[in-house]
């Protein structure tokens, strides 16, 4: 379920950033298109879990838990936990998106300096704006 929420925020994301730095496009096609690509991506994403599921069986751990066990159980003290083992998914899943957002507010700054806007008051603002929500979600 998750996977489907950060996909259709990075989709929505993605159509207002493309929409202002390309004012022709169109936002249904590029909607749908964007859309089909998060319906067939999380397809083989579901594929491949349930092959690797098939292949490998079920979790052992998860399968040994009674239902009572999942039911009751808590969180145990954190100076009992190990630390975890560092990868490079887990490096690079969280800087994804905020590369992604630092590329989006130099486009969206590039394009302020660069265009004339036909209004400048409406313009400046919401680039500006834009830019500055797109930084601050950075952080």
């Amino acid at each position: 379920m998750a996977a489907v929420i950060v996909g259709l925020l990075v989709i929505l994301s993605l159509i207002l950033t493309a929409v202002t730095l390309f004012p022709n496009l169109d936002a249904n096609r590029l909607t749908g298109v964007l859309f089909l690509l998060l319906v067939a991506s999380l397809l083989v994403i579901g594929i491949v879990a349930l092959a690797q599921r098939r292949r490998w069986g079920p979790d052992s751990e998860l399968a040994a838990l009674s239902h009572r066990e999942k039911e009751t159980w808590r969180m145990p003290p954190l100076e009992e936990l190990t630390k975890s083992v560092r990868s490079a998914t887990r490096n690079i899943g969280p800087l994804t998106p905020r590369l992604y957002l630092v590329i989006a507010v130099v486009l969206l700054v590039v394009k302020e300096n660069i265009q004339k806007p036909s209004s400048p008051h409406l313009a400046r603002a919401g680039y500006s704006a834009a830019a500055i929500f797109t930084l601050s979600a950075c952080l």
